[in-house]
């Protein structure tokens, strides 16, 4: 029976939106926690366009920004490149 579909990760990056007495964890303890997980992680905190791409390519993650996806270019180009990515995201 499964009674977690996922779980938060982060604050990943340093943000400006939210105020955290934690460090940001980074994407290499982002890809160690995915080796021993076996749901899909969601990584918050100071995911932007610049970083995005680097969430990739390690496991089942689901990037969650809401700044972001508020922002019309930025969620143009979070589109653009999840069509153009080479493997099913």
């Amino acid at each position: 029976m499964k009674i977690w579909d996922y779980t938060g990760f982060g604050p990943l990056f340093v943000t400006n939106t939210k105020q955290s007495e934690h460090s940001p964890l980074g994407v290499s303890l982002l890809q160690k926690a995915l080796l021993q997980n076996k749901i899909p992680l969601v990584p918050i905190g100071g995911i932007n366009t610049e970083n995005f791409a680097s969430l990739f390519g390690y496991g089942k993650i689901i990037p969650a920004s809401i700044s972001m996806m508020a922002d019309k270019k930025s969620l143009i180009k979070i589109v653009d490149f999840i069509r153009d990515y080479p493997h099913p995201v």
